[in-house]
């Protein structure tokens, strides 16, 4: 004698049923459909209206967040070799350059110029980022706007490094002092104006070694005429050497633009 089919499963020989179960705001439904016989209803033509105008709304509020996201109108200097992301305005300064004389801010108003920062006694990137600068210079010699660019090298470690270090630093280098300054001053002053200013790292490094005495951003600065940051350059990347060259020359063009 058979006994009763248990509850839910189909007696042999009845078509098999699936049994699809959808989830929606936390209401659970059933639905059951013989095989082989028909389809799931089809939406209603308002639900499907309805549909649509919800696809139009998201696709709205999505073009609207783009649209925002786009960055203001770029500076008007700007061109294919500046970082148009980057527009930092620089504090006021004054510091001491290497003949003694305060040297800053002010002194720079109206020129394109480049920024690092150093110190003499550096074993580590320091001699390379002066090397690269010294060829730099050299290349700008015959440029018809020379006296617009300027260099500066700010020192991270001043009480080693006075104006005296610095001169005799900066002519064994072979710098160009005509377009180049090399500054000194308090380390308070100048560590702030590197970290709050420049918005790049500065800390003490090794004790015992001194080549590691700071550990310092090795990174090129270029600042334009009214003393806006238009780009960081990693002085270690051959790439970002060759771009912050095509960007002194979108600011300073060599046809005196």
């Amino acid at each position: 004698m058979q006994g009763t089919p248990a509850p839910g499963v189909a007696a042999q020989g009845r078509d098999s049923q699936e049994v699809i179960r959808l989830k929606s705001d936390d209401i659970e439904r059933i639905v059951t459909t013989k095989s082989g016989v028909g389809e799931p209803p089809r939406p209603s033509a308002r639900a499907t209206g309805i549909q649509c105008l919800a696809a139009a709304t998201v696709l709205l509020a999505l073009l609207a967040a783009v649209e925002g996201c786009r960055p203001a109108s770029q500076p008007e200097s700007a061109g294919p070799a500046l970082k148009a992301e980057v527009a930092l305005p620089l504090p006021e300064f004054t510091l001491t350059r290497q003949d003694n004389t305060d040297f800053g801010s002010g002194d720079l108003a109206g020129q394109v110029w480049i920024a690092n920062f150093i110190f003499t006694r550096c074993g580590m990137t320091c001699p390379r980022q002066t090397r690269d600068l010294v060829r730099l210079q050299k290349q700008l010699a015959d440029h018809p706007q020379r006296d617009s660019i300027h260099f500066v090298s700010i020192t991270v470690d001043p009480e080693f490094d006075t104006a005296e270090v610095l001169t005799a630093y900066a002519e064994q280098q072979g710098a160009d002092l005509a377009h180049w300054s090399f500054l000194t001053g308090e380390r308070k002053a100048i560590w702030t104006l590197c970290k709050e200013g420049f918005k790049l790292q500065v800390t003490p490094g090794s004790a015992t070694q001194v080549g590691m005495l700071i550990d310092h951003s090795a990174k090129f600065v270029l600042v334009d005429r009214e003393g806006v940051v238009r780009g960081f350059y990693d002085s270690d990347d051959p790439e970002d050497w060759q771009e912050l060259q095509d960007a002194l020359a979108t600011l300073v063009p060599g046809d005196g633009a």
